[in-house]
């Protein structure tokens, strides 16, 4: 099921998850053979897609392909493993969870389900 925000057409959002699906499934976090990529939430899209493309107060900027797959191949800090509650297709269980964050974003990865779960970008030009 697509959640999309009222100004974002479906058009973009499909080229968005094939770009996402293209640039970043297969991709291994830090070369980890055990962080591979292997699918995304319809959520990741939308905080890939973000709200807007420059820094304006109360609206997230997108984080791009570019910002995520530095972090995934470069991250400066990788959290202990967290657990989430989670109910998919009627069936409830604890999700493990890392989150990753690089020099420009963030993002989470179910260690689980093996795909991203979310995104949130520092801006371009902020080095942690």
């Amino acid at each position: 099921m697509y959640y999309l925000d009222a100004n974002t057409s479906f058009d973009l959002y499909e080229s968005k998850a094939k770009e996402i699906k293209d640039e970043l499934v297969g991709l291994k976090i830090s070369n980890d053979i055990n962080y591979e990529i292997t699918d995304f939430s319809t959520h990741f899209i939308d905080r890939v897609l973000g709200q807007t493309s420059t820094s304006h107060e109360g609206m997230r900027l997108g984080t791009t392909i570019e910002q995520l797959k530095d972090s995934i191949a470069n991250p400066r800090k990788i959290s202990e493993p967290f657990l989430v509650n989670i109910k998919k297709n009627g069936k409830a269980y604890l999700d493990e969870r890392i989150k990753i964050t690089g020099k420009s974003c963030s993002f989470v990865y179910s260690v689980k389900d093996k795909l991203v779960v979310q995104a949130t970008s520092f801006g371009e030009d902020i080095i942690l």
